[in-house]
């Protein structure tokens, strides 16, 4: 009978993920203010997609 075991996420992995999504977000963030407006939605879409991720990573790391 297979069980499934949740993987705790280690602080160092998780400090890494988070450096690279927030990384992601605020190079976004800098490109939006710059581009045109075809380009905003592009950025935008980023913005909100690493977001999420970060949102789900930081519940994770809350539940440890």
């Amino acid at each position: 009978m297979k069980t499934n075991k949740k993987k705790k996420i280690k602080p160092s992995e998780t400090i890494h993920k988070l450096n690279n999504l927030l990384t992601s977000v605020m190079l976004s963030a800098e490109l939006l203010v710059r581009q045109g407006y075809g380009q905003k939605k592009k950025y935008l879409k980023i913005i909100l997609s690493e977001s999420k991720k970060i949102k789900n990573l930081l519940k994770k790391l809350s539940k440890n």
